[in-house]
């Protein structure tokens, strides 16, 4: 995942097209906008985290899916998104669903570059309808908690095991 920042002197044209035309040529993960006071003025900065590449043959909000998971993802993280698909057909199958309809690779790799650990986090997420996160979002935190470390219920601490005065080591 890469980063790009994007600064306009306030008052900004409101048309930013730099800003716009990278957005329409880029895969988007996420954008956060701050307004800061510097010496020379206000700025209003944006701050964009979009996939490595987008590949020429594939169109923003088009339906091409021609990422390779693998290049974009480092081992263990393509491991977790290969788990996270897996559970993704479960669920479909389950509903007797296309996969796409669930979540798409898109979204998986986005709940693993921001290591989704619960659903607020997923919500963040651009296209995951809170239904959506509702139904389906649960098995999917579980996976991420169980593959970065994090309890599964991290709410109720497991007790130490008994002494065994028998076995005092």
């Amino acid at each position: 995942m890469q980063i790009r920042l994007f600064q306009f002197p306030l008052p900004a044209d409101p048309e930013m097209v730099e800003l716009n035309q990278f957005l329409a040529s880029h895969r988007v993960v996420s954008v956060h906008r701050e307004t800061v006071v510097t010496s020379n003025g206000p700025l209003l900065l944006f701050v964009v985290q979009y996939l490595c590449a987008m590949p020429a043959n594939s169109r923003p909000g088009g339906t091409g899916e021609a990422i390779d998971y693998r290049e974009v993802l480092n081992e263990h993280d393509f491991n977790v998104f290969c788990l996270l698909r897996n559970q993704r057909k479960q669920l479909a199958d389950g509903d007797g669903t296309a996969v796409f309809k669930i979540f798409s690779n898109a979204h998986l790799a986005a709940m693993i570059q921001n290591r989704c650990l619960d659903l607020v986090s997923m919500r963040k997420i651009p296209g995951l309808s809170e239904a959506k996160l509702q139904k389906y979002g649960e098995p999917m935190v579980r996976i991420l908690r169980e593959q970065y470390g994090i309890e599964a219920n991290p709410a109720s601490p497991q007790s130490p095991p008994a002494a065994n005065p028998a076995n005092p080591f």
